[in-house]
């Protein structure tokens, strides 16, 4: 009974130290911490400038100690560039007060209403709102217009004082034809006359205007990046895939063309997962914060992406891409937002992370950990299981007693009927028959004691959960309590009752080895020259075991006198026993052959004679 219980204890014990094991195995996996190391500019936190106060201090970062950290699994530095997407729109431009356009206007009239000028547009080179045989007005800032006249005219477009575009004259900006010489004024005349009438010729250097102005005004933000699920957005799962799937390792590492665009991209675009997409790419202007494209010069360099997953669409960065940073999209030389970048950490060692690299955060940097509520769910268990540890290993050393002692009594003390047993030539199967008697005995608790455990450990378990989430850290009640995503995960261990058999097994295995070893030192033959009658031993030696002294060998143990040349001593039948122990089917049905034998007929033992010398 006491092996027993203390196997159903002990395997309630080793089944709670498994669980809780493979639970932190799991959510280690489940849950992913970073640092996201950020600066706090002025326009915090706004992520598609570029401030100047970063770009100084950044200088003074050592970003390569963040790398090399001994917590840290990936630092993924913020890399992103300008790409461009033929027929997308941004709709985040609209919401400008005022935006870019270039336009050819006609059938220009004075209204006294607006004091402006209006005039119906001929062609739309580039307007986000504005389009064909659309009324527009023009400010006096354009100068006196004439109304039979064709204008191309440059500047702000906006609304505000009356339902149509308002246009303010302003000179075209961009510095890639500025670079090129090119100088495009707010107005020209463009009329021409056609034998058909009043038309106009434009210059083929508005034509590039306007599309240098498509490109710039509706550019993408390609993010490149070695583990997409530790951006920030996607580790606080404010962006997800609603289509398609992630990066896999292998596109990571093989530099695959392949891309993540958003939802509204998709639906712009009219593409699904699987389709191509073109990238053009350009580099930045001198602000950092727009492509430096004329259309004129094209492009750096396109490529086409295969679209592997589509994302929910996040106001503001709707116009976002994500490709994995080996495709070798060139990185801006100057930041663009304020994320420095995040470091992927062991979840267990974050908190050791965060100390070692706030040394470093000097001025406006700042590092911040999200664990998705890793440190909340894993810590509870940690002290739980550091616990179960303690007491499992104390009711581990008490049945580890037990079964010594188990050893010491079902064998050790039974010593005498062994040696009853040998003397009555029972050479085969004593052994077998101390094994098999506190075998059964040891397989019998253990098995019932295992079997139970299995039986209770369910409500063992269910009394863990209950305890670790009565201790966890975050109340989501709370406001602190939900600056972050906290996900969860269950705790669910499968442990089937061949685990629990499997302990039992085990404990009787060290049960069976106890009453061998005591087995061994209980009929451990140490031969002495004082067991045997001098007036038999040969010049001083008594015989050795298994020669003859006349008609009679002689077992130095005990000094028995065995008239039969067949038997030997103990120390030739403890092997014999080994050899027969090792094919075990043999052994059990010789020795239950012989207890049989035994009861039936105790008197017919196949000995002819057995004395002591002490007798003669």
């Amino acid at each position: 009974m006491l092996i027993l219980a203390l196997t159903l204890t002990l395997s309630l014990g080793v089944s709670v130290w498994a669980s809780i094991t493979q639970f932190l195995n799991d959510a280690d996996e489940f849950y992913k911490t970073i640092g996201l190391i950020e600066y706090i500019g002025q326009a915090y936190p706004q992520d598609d400038i570029v401030d100047a106060d970063m770009v100084a201090d950044l200088v003074e970062l050592d970003l390569s100690e963040i790398a090399d950290d001994p917590a840290t699994l990936l630092w993924d530095q913020t890399a992103r560039y300008f790409g461009y997407v033929e027929g997308f729109k941004r709709d985040d431009k609209v919401t400008q007060v005022y935006q870019p356009a270039l336009l050819v206007v006609s059938r220009v009239t004075y209204n006294t209403s607006y004091n402006a000028y209006t005039a119906v547009v001929a062609d739309s080179l580039y307007s986000s709102f504005i389009e064909v045989d659309d009324m527009v007005i023009l400010l006096t800032n354009f100068g006196a217009l004439e109304s039979d006249r064709f204008y191309v005219v440059s500047g702000l477009s906006f609304i505000d004082w009356s339902p149509y575009g308002i246009l303010s004259p302003t000179e075209f900006s961009n510095e890639a034809a500025e670079a090129n010489g090119i100088n495009i004024p707010p107005i020209l005349d463009i009329t021409v006359n056609a034998d058909e009438g009043i038309a106009y010729d434009l210059p083929e250097v508005y034509e590039k205007a306007g599309e240098s102005l498509q490109v710039s005004q509706n550019f993408v933000m390609v993010n490149s990046t070695d583990d997409l699920m530790s951006l920030y957005p996607f580790h606080q799962e404010e962006e997800y895939l609603l289509e398609g799937r992630e990066f896999s390792e292998e596109e990571y590492q093989n530099g695959d063309s392949v891309v993540i665009i958003s939802e509204f991209m998709a639906v712009r675009l009219e593409k699904t997962v699987g389709d191509t997409i073109t990238i053009g790419f350009a580099e930045p202007d001198s602000t950092g914060e727009s492509p430096k494209y004329w259309a004129g010069n094209g492009f750096r360099n396109e490529a086409d992406f295969k679209i592997v997953g589509i994302t929910n669409t996040i106001k503001g960065k709707e116009w976002y891409v994500y490709v994995p940073k080996s495709v070798g999209v060139p990185a801006s030389t100057m930041p663009i937002g304020y994320t420095v970048g995040q470091a992927v950490v062991r979840n267990s060692e974050a908190g050791e992370f965060a100390a070692r690299i706030d040394q470093l955060m000097q001025g406006r940097f700042n590092l911040t950990m999200y664990d998705q509520g890793y440190a909340d769910v894993a810590i509870p268990f940690i002290t739980i299981l550091n616990i179960a540890k303690i007491l499992t290993a104390i009711v581990a050393v008490v049945e580890l007693a037990v079964l010594i002692f188990f050893g010491y009594i079902f064998v050790y003390r039974q010593r005498e009927t062994g040696e009853t047993l040998l003397l009555l030539g029972q050479v085969t199967w004593v052994s077998g028959y101390f094994l098999l008697s506190a075998g059964v005995i040891a397989l019998i608790a253990t098995l019932i004691g295992s079997w139970i455990g299995y039986q209770f450990h369910d409500r063992v378990l269910q009394l863990v959960a209950d305890a670790a989430l009565s201790q966890t850290l975050i109340d989501g009640r709370y406001s602190n309590g939900n600056l972050s995503i906290s996900r969860v995960l269950e705790f669910a261990p499968q442990l089937d009752l061949a685990f629990f058999l499997n302990f039992g097994l085990i404990v009787f295995g060290v049960a069976l080895l106890s009453c061998l070893i005591f087995l061994t030192i209980a009929f451990q033959v140490t031969r002495s020259k004082s067991s045997v009658p001098a007036a038999l031993a040969e010049n001083g030696r008594p015989p050795t075991c298994g020669v003859a002294a006349g008609n009679m060998l002689f077992c130095p143990s005990c000094g028995v006198a065995l008239e039969r040349l067949s038997y030997r001593c103990w120390p030739s039948r403890w092997f014999s026993f080994w050899d027969s122990f090792l094919r075990p089917p043999t052994a059990i049905s010789s020795s239950w052959k012989m207890f049989m034998k035994i009861l039936r007929s105790p008197v017919d033992l196949p000995i002819s004679r057995v004395n002591r010398l002490g007798d003669r």
